[in-house]
């Protein structure tokens, strides 16, 4: 866990590195009028993975247990959806998004973040949106990880040749 750890604050710091070394030579001025273009990230880094954990092996059994749990929690999504429980949804959202960063699925990690942070937008105190207005949020935010997290899933079971996963 400690090489995990480490590999990913010296990814961080690398793209920190080159992002302060691009707006330095002037080739990426935070005030230009155009935005910078979009990136899409991959759906997963299993090369971010082994570097950090060294082996292989290793980054199979993590990507499978990601897979086997993460269908799981996409059904307590949808209960939690349903009752309305918006505490539990929120708490499944979380755990979404720490088991997403360890296996380098930025997007993934991303839309858990947003769908955690809608729920707990509904349940504060903030009175800038409508009741009705933060539940529609928390079902577009939760649209988004029903729709991205099969397809990471599948990309996991297919490059790391796992069977019956998903």
């Amino acid at each position: 866990m400690q090489n995990f750890l480490q590999g990913v604050t010296k990814a961080k710091e690398s793209c920190d590195a080159e992002t302060a070394a691009s707006m330095a030579d002037g080739s990426s001025e935070a005030s230009s009028a155009a935005p910078p273009p979009v990136r899409e990230a991959p759906l997963y880094d299993p090369g971010m993975m082994k570097a950090s954990l060294g082996d292989a092996a290793t980054v199979k059994t993590i990507c499978g247990s990601f897979v086997k749990r993460t269908a799981d929690t996409l059904k307590k999504l949808e209960q939690m959806w349903e009752t309305k429980d918006w505490k539990e949804l929120r708490r499944h959202a979380h755990s979404l998004k720490g088991a997403s960063s360890y296996i380098g699925s930025e997007m993934l990690r991303g839309d858990a973040l947003a769908l955690q942070e809608a729920c707990e937008a509904l349940m504060g105190d903030d009175t800038t949106a409508t009741e009705a207005e933060k539940i529609a949020d928390v079902e577009q935010k939760l649209n988004v990880v029903r729709e991205l997290l099969p397809r990471v899933n599948a990309a996991i079971v297919a490059d790391q040749g796992l069977k019956g996963a998903t």
